[in-house]
């Protein structure tokens, strides 16, 4: 969620906002996309039965066994929600996330002026390459860093993801005060 929110801070107080850094977005500008269906179904695992059955329950469907094949960071990141027990407010939580967006339009997106640097990787199911192409074709003159995914191997995608942002950051004009 923290690149819908630094995207909507960045839309609604651009004066406020130097640079826009948006690592793994998960939405563009729809609300309730397909990629966190995902979160919604282990959503309603949660509000029932038993923490090991509702975990088996999720694990025996054809979202779990889709993300095992393309998305397995995704999977073991929702089953290891499963393995708290019953949370009506965890469930609760999970069911608004899937069906948020970040409260910014495609034209809002468009008319952003400040630098952007967007960050996406493959094999990630609830953070598509694609919504990190497209937002970062959408917003002028983002740059997009594609780094490894954090499925294949996190330490150098946890390494990629800093080169980048510390190379956008060093890239930046130097910020002037008025005399």
């Amino acid at each position: 969620m923290g690149a819908a929110v630094a995207l909507r801070i960045a839309a609604r107080h651009p004066g406020r906002v130097r640079a826009l850094v948006l690592v793994r977005p998960a939405f563009l500008f729809d609300p309730a996309p397909p990629n966190m269906r995902p979160n919604a179904l282990v959503a309603d695992f949660l509000a029932s039965g038993p923490p090991g059955a509702a975990k088996d329950r999720f694990m025996a469907t054809d979202c779990a066994r889709e993300l095992a094949r393309e998305a397995p960071d995704n999977l073991a990141s929702l089953a290891g929600f499963l393995d708290r027990g019953p949370s009506p407010a965890l469930a609760e939580l999970l069911r608004r996330i899937a069906n948020d967006g970040p409260g910014v339009s495609r034209e809002e997106a468009g008319a952003l002026r400040v630098p952007a640097l967007v960050v996406g990787n493959e094999v990630d199911h609830v953070h598509p390459l694609g919504t990190a192409r497209e937002l970062a074709a959408t917003i002028p003159g983002a740059r997009l860093a594609r780094v490894t995914p954090k499925a294949h191997d996190r330490a150098a995608h946890l390494a990629e993801v800093g080169a980048a942002i510390r190379a956008f950051l060093r890239a930046l004009p130097e910020e002037r005060t008025p005399p």
